[in-house]
């Protein structure tokens, strides 16, 4: 726990109190802290050495006693301390906005597993108090479904990350980055051009999509769908519920960063929480075709099947 600085920026974010020196997009940002301006976390900008003795690799991170060091080639390295501190290393003529994603994304990913929080690679939409999340691998298509439920009608509540949390029968789902990361193709397909959209990454088609607002609460969480891609691409959406131990396996899978899961320790308290989350929450597949055709037709066949109002 820090002190304040005037010149810095406040964030809410899984949950936690962010200060940071530079805004990032899709954050929830807010106003400093009264109570002796105090944070969860520090992002800060700072020198972070080359690999050290007696330093392990799990996958792509530098384990470092309690730290744990990202390097992105072209773009810097991250230092995530003990789940208190990020310190930032950018290279020099590194893109702002590529460090910026990467401190929003897979930075504090790693910060949050310190944490032992669990940080699942899903979606969430959340409308009427209630949240629906989606989650799978890389190009399953989080991004594009979670804002398919925004020009729907429902607010995005996090993109690519999110972190749940158990209150007694209820899993509760923690506001994050709300900013939707869309392929050109998606944006065009889905009509984002009202809302604010920019690079995310240079040299790609790829563009963060932020919504003007969402909820600043956690949120219930009504339903968890596991997202698949139908072949062929004219075939109708399918929705199925999964037994309890097949949702816990889909759901370990899907844990973000899970090279830190073992090396961190991290097995047990995880597969306690996946199994918390089970009990209290209907998981199921989604599978749907590559079709814009079919797009329009999603969030009432998501409602549908948890017993919501249709869209």
């Amino acid at each position: 726990m820090t002190a304040l600085a005037h010149s810095s920026i406040w964030f809410e974010n899984h949950g936690l109190l962010f200060r940071a020196p530079f805004l990032i997009s899709g954050l929830n940002e807010t106003d400093p802290p009264t109570h002796a301006g105090r944070s969860d976390v520090d992002i800060v900008h700072g020198k972070v050495p080359t690999e050290e003795a007696g330093s392990r690799m799990a996958g792509e991170h530098e384990i470092r006693g309690a730290d744990i060091v990202l390097e992105i080639s072209g773009t810097g390295r991250f230092l995530m301390q003990d789940g208190r501190r990020i310190v930032v290393d950018a290279q020099k003529n590194a893109d702002q906005g590529l460090v910026r994603a990467f401190v929003s994304g897979p930075a504090i990913a790693i910060l949050l597993h310190q944490r032992r929080a669990m940080p699942l690679h899903a979606s969430c939409v959340s409308r009427n108090g209630g949240a629906i999340a989606f989650v799978g691998d890389s190009e399953a298509g989080k991004s594009t479904t979670a804002m398919l439920f925004s020009k729907a009608g429902y607010d995005i509540l996090s993109d690519d990350i999110i972190t749940i949390r158990q209150r007694e029968k209820l899993a509760m789902v923690n506001p994050a980055n709300r900013s939707a990361k869309l392929w050109d193709d998606a944006a065009r397909m889905l009509q984002v051009d009202d809302v604010l959209t920019e690079p995310e990454y240079p040299g790609t088609a790829k563009k963060l999509v932020t919504p003007s607002s969402g909820p600043s609460t956690p949120q219930r969480l009504d339903a968890i769908f596991i997202l698949r891609w139908l072949y062929p691409h004219d075939m109708a959406p399918e929705v199925r519920r999964l037994e309890a131990l097949d949702a816990l396996g889909q759901l370990r899978k899907n844990i973000y960063r899970p090279d830190l899961v073992k090396v961190l320790g991290l097995e047990g308290a995880y597969m306690s929480k996946l199994a918390d989350l089970v009990r209290t929450t209907p998981i199921y597949v989604l599978a749907r075709p590559r079709s814009d055709v079919r797009l329009p037709d999603i969030p009432g066949i998501v409602a549908g099947a948890i017993g919501l109002q249709s869209c």
